[in-house]
Parts: C-alpha cells; structure tokens; sequence
C-alpha cells in the first residue's frame, strides 16, 4: 500500500487549502492530486497519463459557483481571522481526508485493473462514493465517532498512520466499501475483436 505517497500528497491537497486566494487554493488542490495519481499509477504499475487524471479529477457541481462562493468567502475571512483560521484547519483536516480517500480509490482500482482504460467510470465512482459517505474527520472526532480500523497495512510512518485515523473519523472505511462494490457493478468490458 502506497501510503507514504498518498499520505504526502494528501497533506499537500489539505494545505492548500490555506491558501487565503479564492481560487488559488482550489487550483493548487488539483495539481497536487494530479501529480499524486501519477505516482499511484506508477506505483501500481500502469500509467496514468495527464487525460487519465483529468478525468480522475472531473467533480461534479458548477466550478462557476465555486468560484463565486470562493470570492464572497475571502473577504469574510480577512474581517473574522480568528473564527475562520478554525475553518481554515477543518477544511485542511477535511482536505487531507479527501486526498487520501481518493489516493486509495486509484490505488484500488489499479490493482483491480480498470486504469487507464476506465478512467471515465472510476472517477464518476469515486466523485459518488466521497460525496455520499465521507464526512468531516473533525465533526467525526468531536462527535467521537469513527469507524473501526479497516484491514490496511500497517503503517510505516507517523504521517501514514495520522492519515488512517483521519480517514476513519471522516467516515472513510464505509465510502471506500462503497467505491469498491461501485467498481463490482461497473459491467465488464467487451472481449476484444479475435484477429
């Protein structure tokens, strides 16, 4: 398990956004887990070329109307510094918990085979899994509840290891299950023309 690259990576995508430039922070995130997937991809042992990541990072919803809140949020940031710094650390716990999240989707649906060729499926898969069951990793921890330990490796290091709870007061466990038997329904691909 590649957790030393995602859990790297993911740190990278949750400090990002603290960034206090509306739209920078958002950009700054998708660069990042581009440059991540690749690395999971080689990892695993397929290439994950820049289109394949594009479509690994095509979210749903309106960029339109992220930007618009982006910009209507910065300047509530700069007059309440100290409300929204806790904001600001919630969405980098959220964040962080996201990119891992993602990075062990690519690193699932590699080993299973399905990249690059289905690159299109798995990032509608993963996009569903995140947006239906994972939550927030500090309103998890604050609310104490969080999942029991999934069967993952053991960690070799302590950002790998704060990584895994994280991910487990976000919910992560139950969104990964999710992605996994979204990936069991995909139907299978058509054998290839013999000739």
């Amino acid at each position: 398990m590649p957790y030393p690259v995602i859990s790297q990576h993911a740190l990278g995508a949750a400090l990002a956004a603290l960034v206090p430039v509306p739209i920078v922070d958002l950009l700054l995130r998708r660069m990042v887990l581009h440059r991540a997937y690749g690395e999971i991809g080689n990892e695993a042992g397929v290439v994950l070329n820049g289109p394949v990541r594009r479509l690994l990072l095509k979210e749903g919803g309106n960029i339109l109307v992220g930007c618009l809140v982006a910009a209507l949020w910065w300047p509530v940031k700069k007059l309440v510094r100290t409300v929204v710094f806790v904001f600001m650390v919630k969405d980098a716990f959220d964040w962080f918990a996201d990119a891992t999240l993602r990075g062990l989707m690519v690193k699932r649906a590699a080993d299973r085979g399905l990249l690059p060729g289905r690159a299109a499926e798995v990032g509608v898969a993963m996009d569903a899994s995140v947006r239906k069951l994972l939550g927030s990793p500090v309103t998890g921890f604050l609310r104490r509840r969080s999942e029991p330990p999934p069967p993952w490796q053991a960690s070799p290091d302590l950002l790998s290891q704060f990584a895994q709870e994280n991910l487990r007061y976000a919910n992560g466990p139950k969104a990964l299950a999710d992605f996994e038997a979204r990936l069991d329904a995909l139907p299978p691909l058509p054998a290839p023309p013999e000739g």
